[in-house]
């Protein structure tokens, strides 16, 4: 379920469990059956779980991720703590999802028709990143997409300004072409930070300004289209989109143009769990760069685009983005790259996209609708920290690890610390007869926990080996190897209590 679900929130099946449902669930308990709750939708788990506590039969989710009633989830499905905690008054377990919390920070997203065309002429575009103010209502970065006409902004000293008209005739202005010429018919997306971030309340209208003389001597500029989009409490909305031919012609009489908005009414998500994202100071792993092509395909083979991260201090590191392959026109592609260890997330400071192709009638040209960056944190102590969290829900028991690797669900896919081989984790937890494992062959691929994470089932342990190396997860790695023996205990509680269960009416 896309959106941010807070408890009593859950509207997939509002109605939960019907009454054939309900008598369907009591004949499972009498049957002596293990009954999963995963799946369910937060009404349902509700039904299911007062259905057992009527007949104190213990019940299991072996794989869930949990909320904290306080704040929310991406689905209602994950456990709130007080279903969690009724649960494991009944003697039931939980499984604890291995999908992987990677905390994706969004640094950056923008979209447009296309956001940037690149060309023979247009090879480069850089964005600028910034960790987004997640309190409701806060505006921390817009962005002006603009579209020249026939008549290009000569740049040198003809510039255009951006404006936010604020309540009580305040006004903030902001730098857009900088100098820089805007060729004739070309499309420009500015992406503008504001530190300290903005009340979007405040906002009454946005505008442009110019200041060229116009006439013979001067600048004229013909705007054909402008959109102008808010990032408010992490979540980008356009709030305004208008284009003409042309939409405005700047010139010597005229200066400034306003268009009066009502940002204040923009539809936030009702809840955002500000615990679930990166801080400042957190150390990002991993970066995330998600692309859609928009209307004219990436060729590939020597026509290729790459992403350059600049990082405190200049630094500057590169990836290949395609690799050569072809990006046909509305595909979407995320790729994944290392950061140099201990980047935090205040290092990332903007991205460039670099193209290498010629442009033309006999080169390649390109048009990107879509670009989103994410800061993420390494999914395994993320996880342990979960699992500790867990547990002390269920008093300091009844927790496995659970995975739904059914071909549909990702995993966790990468960690920041390279994993110890052979895995020897079973011995070091006092089974001496066990042998070491080494990395996992298939034909000319190894496998390594570190860059390919839970790739395949055979994984598991290379999980549990990078578990135990994590701080604090030795104990983690212990108490998984007592799970098995929790459900035992669980199974032989349902078969004690299934005879004094009634037919259901």
């Amino acid at each position: 379920m896309a959106g941010c679900i807070a408890a009593n929130m859950g509207h997939k099946n509002a109605a939960g469990l019907s009454q054939a449902g309900k008598n369907g669930l009591q004949r499972m308990f009498k049957a002596g059956l293990l009954v999963d709750l995963a799946h369910m939708s937060e009404q349902s788990t509700e039904n299911a779980l007062a259905i057992a506590e009527r007949y104190r039969m213990p019940v299991l989710d072996t794989h869930t991720g949990f909320r904290d009633e306080r704040s929310c989830a991406l689905s209602e499905r994950s456990m709130t703590f007080a279903q969690a905690r009724r649960l494991s008054g009944l003697g039931g377990v939980v499984g604890l999802g291995t999908e992987g919390d990677t905390q994706p920070t969004p640094l950056l997203y923008v979209s447009g028709s296309p956001v940037i065309r690149f060309t023979g002429d247009v090879k480069t575009h850089t964005w600028s990143l910034q960790l987004p103010d997640f309190r409701s209502g806060m505006l921390d970065q817009m962005t002006f997409d603009i579209r020249t006409g026939g008549d290009d902004l000569r740049g040198g000293n003809d510039n255009a300004f951006a404006v936010l008209f604020l309540r009580g005739g305040g006004r903030k202005e902001f730098p857009l072409n900088g100098g820089a010429n805007w060729g004739g018919n070309s499309t420009n997306s500015v992406t503008i930070p504001l530190s300290p971030s903005l009340d979007v309340s405040t906002i009454e209208g946005i505008g442009i300004r110019t200041t060229f003389g116009g006439g013979m001597g001067g600048d004229n500029w013909n705007m054909d289209r402008l959109t102008v989009s808010f990032r408010v409490a992490s979540h980008t909305t356009t709030v305004f989109n208008m284009s003409a031919a042309p939409l405005v012609r700047f010139t010597g009489d005229l200066h400034e143009k306003r268009w009066n908005v009502n940002p204040g009414t923009l539809a936030l998500t009702p809840c955002t769990p500000p615990d679930r994202y990166a801080t400042a100071g957190t150390v990002a792993s991993r970066v995330a760069v998600t692309i859609k092509t928009g209307g004219d395909d990436l060729r590939g083979n020597n026509d290729n685009a790459f992403a350059i991260f600049t990082l405190t201090g200049n630094k500057k590191i590169q990836f290949p983005l395609n690799e050569g392959y072809a990006w046909a026109n509305d595909m979407i592609v995320k790729r994944i790259f290392a950061l140099p260890a201990g980047t935090k997330v205040s290092d990332i400071k903007s991205i460039t996209i670099n193209t290498t192709f010629g442009g033309g009638i006999s080169g390649d040209n390109w048009n990107m609708d879509e670009i989103r960056v994410d800061a993420l944190t390494d999914p395994i102590p993320n996880w342990i920290r979960d699992y500790q969290e867990v547990t002390g829900l269920m008093s300091g028991r009844s927790v496995a690890m659970g995975t739904d690797i059914n071909g549909l669900a990702p995993q966790i896919s990468y960690t920041g610390t390279p994993v110890r081989y052979p895995i020897d984790i079973g011995k070091r937890l006092g089974m001496p007869g066990i042998a070491a494992l080494p990395k996992h062959h298939v034909g000319n691929r190894t496998f390594d926990m570190t860059n390919d994470g839970i790739a395949h089932i055979g994984m598991f342990p290379d999980f549990i080996q990078a578990i135990a190396q994590a701080p604090g997860g030795d104990n983690v790695a212990r108490s998984l190897f007592h799970s098995a023996e929790e459900v035992i205990r669980m199974w032989e509680k349902i078969e004690a209590a299934k005879g004094s269960i009634p037919n259901p009416k």
